[in-house]
């Protein structure tokens, strides 16, 4: 429970409680990976379908938060809420199947938590495309042999495509839904009727002083490929109308939201309660700490080792090089060199995958045979071997992949690209240190030229030169 976290719950009391009308907005989540979003979710679903008990045992147990434990309980004292919870959005390409895939989701938890008593409405997108296809007064036979909506080889024949509609198939649906937008048929395709369709459902299940809480983890590739979309649009002010809160959970990383453009990706960010999710450095150090764990019978030993390495480094370097870092914080989080310390969550932040984050790089088992990460450090490198964790390991584990790659800044794939031609150029009696430093440095590089937010820090408000802390930190080594 830190301290985004807190500002989550802030913002949900502000927006359920409906403390001044502009406070009721959805939400949403950015953030890099590996920053706890997802995990966020799982929390956000147990406030609100946890017991009171549960909840309030929660509260009084996380010091952080314990001051809006009332406020709290007086949204969720008003009755059970509807949770549905989604990931990914695989064939989700226009505003109109983006409605669709969320009724089914809707209908789904309705059966789940009503069971024969839930209410699915009067009508709806996919009952109304199942009712087009099976209309006599229409020649989908005909239609299936001529449009080219269907020359892609998905179905053999108008028989197969039908089924699909039948059992809620969203692109079957979605093929519906455009072939009556092309002929100018009605069909009810948009957000009023969908609106209408949830405020039905709200009110038929018995949801009106509590409402609809739909999050969708995973929603990035939506807004990357439809952006400013005009049914997000309109989905996101409808909860001031009735209590259909979105949680919208998006990964950011610079290379797309350049494409998008920053001036689109925050007028879509600004229409919601903004949950940016970090891993801040003091979070992942005390993390880090808590994941080196010593073998029975040998701590002593260890405890003894560690503070000898420690003690070199600080007879080494001045008080300024240890930037902040005390002996016993340095000795708690040893194998992992200073530098290494400072760099990883600049790192993580800017280069991490959905399969590469900061703490998957202290965990990780299945990139052990490829020489990486932090498991395979342990397993191979002893205190008279290489004995600290330097930054090189941060490059040769999140820099491997080229799918990640091409995400990552200009600047950082020129330094990858760098590397990939230089490296063999390194030979002779030291060619594996030499290789080491080559790494860190353009580490260094790639981390100074994406992190935008201490780029526009490094500015001194009083002499217009650099930010002395941040270039202590980063360049003393």
């Amino acid at each position: 429970m830190h301290e985004d976290m807190k500002q989550a719950v802030e913002k949900i009391c502000s927006s359920f409680k409906m403390e001044n009308p502009d406070q009721r907005r959805s939400f949403w989540i950015h953030g890099a990976y590996g920053t706890g979003k997802s995990y966020a979710a799982i929390v956000f679903c147990h406030l609100f379908t946890d017991s009171v008990k549960n909840i309030e045992d929660f509260f009084d147990r996380k010091e952080r938060i314990t001051s809006y434990k009332n406020r709290f309980l007086s949204v969720r004292k008003k009755g059970d809420y509807l949770v549905v919870r989604k990931s990914g959005v695989t064939g989700i390409s226009s505003g109109i199947s983006l409605m669709m895939e969320i009724e089914v989701e809707i209908k789904k938890a309705l059966k789940e938590k009503f069971q024969e008593n839930a209410y699915y409405g009067k009508t709806s997108f996919v009952s109304e495309a199942q009712r087009m296809v099976t209309d006599n007064k229409y020649n989908w036979e005909a239609i299936f042999e001529d449009s080219p909506l269907f020359r892609n080889d998905r179905y053999d024949d108008f028989e197969e495509f039908q089924a699909d509609v039948l059992r809620a198939d969203i692109t079957a649906c979605g093929y519906v839904a455009a072939v009556c937008r092309e002929n100018g048929w009605a069909m009810f395709a948009s957000v009023d009727s969908f609106e209408m369709w949830v405020t039905d459902i709200i009110e038929g299940n018995n949801l009106q002083d509590t409402g609809i809480i739909f999050i969708w983890d995973e929603f990035t590739d939506f807004v990357r490929q439809n952006g400013d979309n005009a049914v997000l649009q309109q989905l996101s002010e409808y909860c001031k109308k009735s209590p259909f809160y979105m949680f919208l959970i998006v990964h950011v990383d610079s290379s797309w939201v350049k494409s998008l453009g920053e001036e689109t990706y925050n007028r879509i960010m600004h229409r919601y309660h903004e949950l940016e999710f970090h891993v801040s450095e003091d979070a992942a150090l005390e993390m880090i700490g808590e994941s080196i764990e010593c073998k029975g019978g040998l701590k002593d030993t260890w405890h003894a080792i560690r503070k000898e390495r420690v003690k070199q480094i600080i007879d080494q370097f001045d008080e300024i090089s240890i930037y902040g870092f005390k002996q016993n914080q340095l000795e708690r989080l040893c194998p992992l060199h200073p530098m290494t310390l400072t760099m990883l969550t600049r790192v993580a932040g800017n280069f991490a995958a959905a399969s590469r984050t900061l703490f998957k790089f202290m965990k990780d088992e299945e990139n052990i045979d490829r020489k990486v990460g932090f498991g395979y450090y342990i397993e191979n490198k002893g205190p008279d071997d290489w004995g600290w964790l330097t930054a090189d390991y941060l490059w040769d584990y999140f820099f491997q992949a080229d799918s990640d790659i091409r995400q990552f800044s200009t600047e950082a794939r020129r330094a990858f690209q760098l590397y990939e031609q230089k490296k063999e150029l390194v030979t002779g009696e030291r060619s594996d240190i030499v290789l080491r430093v080559f790494k860190a440095a353009l580490l260094m590089i790639a981390v100074m030229s994406t992190d935008k937010v201490n780029v526009s820090e490094q500015k001194d408000s009083s002499e217009g030169g650099c930010n002395q802390k941040y270039d202590k930190k980063m360049f003393c080594w």
